[in-house]
C-alpha cells in the first residue's frame, strides 16, 4: 500500500504524506528502500579486508626480514649466541612491527589506551618470540645441530609458527574493532518506528 493512501509507490515518483506519518522498518516499502544496502557493504567489507591483509603481510614480510636478517648478523658479525641473536633480533622486529601495524594496517581501530595496548602486543609477541626462540634452542642444544642451514630451518619454523600466533592474538587482543554506539530510538515506545514528517496531498 502507497504511502499516502491506496495506491502502490511506483519507483520514480514522490509521494505526498499526511504529517507525522509514521513507517515501520520492516514494512515492504520501506525494506524494499534499504534490501540493497547490505549487498553493497558486503563488498565493500571484503575489499576493505583484503587490503588490510594485504598490509599486514607487507608489514609482517618486513619484520621477518628484520628479525631473519639480524639474527644471522648478530651470529656472524658480532659473535652471538643463537638464543641471543633471535631474541635482540625479535625485539627490533616487534618495535618496527607495532608501530606499522598501528599505523598502517589497524589504524582505522581503537583501542582501549596506547599505554594497555603496548603492553598487551608486546606480552603477546613475547609468546611468539618464545616460540621461536624454543625452535632454535632445541634444534642447536637438543638435536645438537650446529650448522648454518640447521639454524636458519629452525629459525624459519620459529618465525612461521610465532607469525601464526601474532595474527590470531593481534585480531583477537590488540588491535580489535571500535565498539558501536547505541543507537538512540526515534520514539520512546518503539524503536523500530521511523517518523517523516511531510505536507498533506
Amino acid at each position: 500500500m502507497g504511502l499516502g493512501g491506496g495506491r502502490p509507490h511506483r519507483p520514480g515518483r514522490t509521494v505526498r504524506c499526511p504529517e507525522d506519518v509514521t513507517i515501520r522498518a520492516h514494512d515492504p516499502v520501506w525494506s524494499g528502500a534499504v534490501s540493497t544496502l547490505p549487498r553493497a557493504a558486503t563488498g565493500s567489507s571484503v575489499s576493505f579486508f583484503l587490503r588490510e591483509l594485504a598490509t599486514f603481510g607487507f608489514v609482517g614480510g618486513i619484520g621477518t626480514l628484520i628479525s631473519f636478517l639480524g639474527a644471522n648478523l648478530l651470529r656472524t658479525s658480532f659473535d652471538a649466541g643463537p638464543v641471543l641473536a633471535t631474541l635482540l633480533s625479535n625485539v627490533i622486529s616487534t618495535s618496527v612491527s607495532y608501530l606499522a601495524n598501528r599505523h598502517l594496517t589497524f589504524r582505522h581501530r581503537d583501542s582501549a589506551g596506547s599505554g594497555r595496548e603496548v603492553a598487551v602486543f608486546f606480552g603477546l609477541n613475547g609468546v611468539g618470540m618464545a616460540i621461536q626462540v624454543c625452535c632454535t634452542a632445541f634444534t642447536h642444544y637438543t638435536l645438537g645441530l650446529e650448522g648454518a642451514l640447521a639454524y636458519n630451518l629452525a629459525l624459519l619454523a620459529g618465525l612461521g609458527l610465532g607469525a601464526g600466533f601474532r595474527y590470531w592474538s593481534y585480531k583477537k587482543w590488540v588491535f580489535t574493532p571500535p565498539v558501536p554506539e547505541r543507537a538512540e530510538p526515534r520514539t520512546a515506545s518503539d524503536p523500530g518506528l521511523l517518523v517523516v514528517s511531510g505536507q498533506s496531498g
